[in-house]
């Protein structure tokens, strides 16, 4: 982490194995993940460092570390990093072929 907060844009590591996908993001102050909606698969997020907003459906959460969170499939969704950036990790089952191109919705 930088003096004015996180440096980095996006996923910053990932792993996955037959079952599962987990990522670390990171997000300038003001960016994030656009609104839509992953009718495919649930995450799960965990707030490493920073704050921010987290939109589920209309319902906003503040993101601090420590927060744990369920984003069920099929809901809208969208991040956005608060004024000293954030950090977390996502982590949801394995996609299977093409699903993460067709399980993905993006709202206008």
């Amino acid at each position: 982490m930088s003096e004015s907060g996180l440096s980095r844009r996006g996923v910053q590591w990932s792993a996955k194995s037959d079952q599962l996908n987990a990522n670390v993001v990171s997000w300038d102050a003001g960016g994030g993940v656009g609104a839509h909606v992953n009718d495919a698969l649930d995450v799960v997020i965990a707030v490493l460092a920073g704050s921010g907003y987290l939109d589920i459906d209309g319902t906003v959460l503040t993101l601090e570390p420590g927060l744990v969170t369920l984003i069920q499939r099929g809901t809208r969704r969208a991040i956005t990093a608060g004024s000293a950036g954030l950090r977390y990790v996502t982590c949801h089952q394995a996609r299977l072929g093409a699903m993460h191109v067709t399980g993905v919705r993006t709202i206008p």
